[in-house]
């Protein structure tokens, strides 16, 4: 069991889920097809995928929004798929705020505990609570116009976690933030699922955030599930081309597989670290950042002639042209030490065997 599994196991175990040959029918489109899926109790999971892909769809089932045509949902064993959302034990946050303008701070979090038996004093301090979980406890009597978009975000959090769910759905809630405070929120998020231990269900279509955030995760595509892991699983491991293409950068190339651990690219062999028997055309995934430009006379597999340099930032894109029109990317550091080449001249790459995936063509 490695490290993730453990932390995993060591959390609480209500609030799991069960999606049994869940499905959702429209008249001219499937938009869910008989998902299989169980989320432990305490795990942040997230289900990633582009518009359309059926993840939002499988939220909303999940949480009474929508109906399914078939199949079930259940949450600690127990079939809720006909019950009512205001039901089921469980929350949503949505990607807009949804606060009323007209309500302070205090008052938005508290609303839900107007439908509930808790006593004024019992609503305040579970307010408070949930205001200082998402670090908002001196902003109780402020009014949402008052406040950042990432704190109308938290507040939002806060009014989700106070009537205590098992489940906690979270559909692209941090989609209208810009890209700094997105990885601030993205931190927060965690620290914040870690602290109250309850089921976090996440949906988005960046697959930046499935990664840093979630224990596991399932990439889908057009209704199902294409592949289901953890973020090192998936990422380092895609089971087919639109896994490995979807989530992060990869060269995806047509090469043959010679049966001997070894496979043929642009008529360079490169080794193959998994086992590899068979022989005929494959598809050979290795992510950039495993490609190395290295010097004359230092060990390499495979040749070719820089087309284009690319300056990011933390890293530079290099792509290679190697024989017959293939033109692989390779990432450099910027680090101080590295000299990137330039465009049109000769560089060797070495391809490391345990960084190459083959894939049935």
């Amino acid at each position: 069991m490695n490290s993730d599994e453990v932390g995993l196991a060591a959390r609480q175990t209500s609030g799991s889920i069960t999606l049994d040959q869940l499905s959702k029918h429209y008249p001219a489109q499937v938009a869910v097809d008989r998902i299989d899926l169980t989320i432990a109790g305490g795990e942040f999971f997230s289900l990633l995928g582009p518009s359309g892909c059926g993840k939002t769809t499988t939220l909303r089932m999940i949480a009474g929004f929508e109906e399914p045509t078939s199949g079930r949902v259940l949450i600690d064993d127990v079939d809720i798929t006909h019950v009512g959302a205001d039901k089921r034990p469980v929350n949503t946050v949505f990607q807009s705020y949804a606060l009323f303008p007209h309500l302070s701070v205090s008052d938005n979090v508290g609303f839900g505990l107007r439908f509930t038996k808790s006593s004024k004093a019992e609503t305040a301090k579970r307010v408070g609570e949930a205001l200082e979980l998402v670090r908002l406890g001196e902003f109780g009597k402020r009014m949402p116009h008052q406040l950042s978009g990432g704190q109308q975000q938290r507040v939002a959090l806060a009014r989700a976690l106070v009537l205590r769910p098992s489940v906690l759905l979270l559909d692209e809630p941090l989609g209208a933030l810009d890209a700094k405070l997105r990885k601030t929120l993205q931190s927060e998020l965690v620290s914040l699922q870690r602290d109250v231990g309850i089921t976090f269900v996440y949906v988005t279509h960046d697959q930046e955030e499935a990664l840093t955030m979630s224990d596991r995760l399932a990439v889908m595509d057009h209704g199902v599930v294409a592949q289901l892991g953890t973020p090192r699983e998936v990422y380092e491991r895609p089971e087919n081309a639109y896994v490995a293409d979807f989530l992060g950068t990869a060269n995806l190339i047509d090469a043959q597989a010679n049966g001997d651990g070894s496979c043929t690219l642009a008529g360079q062999r490169i080794a193959v670290a998994e086992s590899q028997t068979s022989t005929g055309p494959v598809r050979l995934i290795v992510r950039p950042e495993r490609l190395r430009v290295v010097g004359s006379g230092a060990q390499s597999n495979l040749s070719g002639f820089v087309s284009r340099v690319v300056y990011v930032g933390s890293v530079t894109q290099v792509y290679v042209e190697l024989a017959f029109g293939v033109t692989v990317q390779a990432l450099m550091a910027n680090d101080g030490d590295s000299v990137v080449p330039e465009r049109g001249s000769l560089v060797q790459l070495w391809c490391p065997s345990d960084a190459v995936r083959l894939l049935a063509h």
